[in-house]
């Protein structure tokens, strides 16, 4: 909650629980056509540090957009896939793309180069969106951020035009 309400006498604090998520959705295409690398994204992105730092503590660990509260749909059953950074470079060898000299993924004579979208309605969502691109740039990955007002982030999930995004669900 807001830091420069904490600590007004004239204000109540209150604070519980939101049944949603906050995700990141792949475009199934370009680079993310191939369902290792869509795995390879996952290992990838440490989401207990976001939780951690961007959230401060008060999410729990997704294993579905679905969220636990409040869903006759969410599934306890599902795989956890933790942060595994080696897992997750294995998997992009797997699908082919390999560390050129600078480092970067490269296949068929191409980087490997995505633009993660986020809208700024939310500082969690940006801050997620920048975190993300920390991890991903530490597997090899070139990831450029960009970050617009609702109305363009809108207009560009309804066209679906959009590499990657943070998004969320709220129920």
């Amino acid at each position: 909650a807001g830091g420069a309400q904490r600590g007004d006498a004239r204000l109540a604090l209150m604070e519980g629980n939101v049944a949603g998520t906050n995700h990141i959705s792949l475009n199934n295409k370009g680079v993310f056509a191939d369902p290792r690398v869509r795995l390879a994204m996952t290992y990838g992105l440490d989401r207990q540090a976001i939780i951690a730092s961007v959230m401060q503590g008060r999410a729990t660990f997704p294993l579905s957009v679905i969220p636990s509260a409040f869903s006759w749909a969410y599934a306890s059953h599902l795989p956890k896939q933790a942060y595994d950074p080696d897992k997750a470079k294995s998997l992009m060898g797997e699908a082919g793309w390999r560390p050129g000299a600078d480092g970067m993924l490269q296949k068929d004579g191409k980087t490997f180069r995505f633009t993660l979208l986020a809208d700024k309605t939310n500082p969690a969502r940006v801050q997620s969106a920048t975190v993300a691109q920390q991890m991903y740039k530490k597997l090899g990955m070139d990831v450029g951020l960009e970050v617009v007002e609702w109305s363009v982030y809108v207009q560009r999930m309804g066209q679906r035009a959009f590499d990657a995004q943070v998004g969320f669900w709220n129920f």
